[in-house]
């Protein structure tokens, strides 16, 4: 997404004319994402390194 496609987009109020939870929306799944990508990682370790 680059400034262009932003500019170039009729911008559209929210349908609650409350923004602020979109945004709380969007923090949540990318919380969720690096956390599971961290869990990921760490199982993967933990897989490889630990007992088998």
């Amino acid at each position: 997404m680059t400034a262009q496609d932003v500019s170039s987009k009729p911008v559209d109020p929210p349908p609650s004319g409350d923004p602020w939870w979109r945004k709380v929306g969007e923090a949540v799944a990318l919380v969720l994402k690096v956390l599971a990508y961290g869990v990921a990682l760490v199982v993967t370790l933990v897989k490889g390194c630990g007992p088998t």
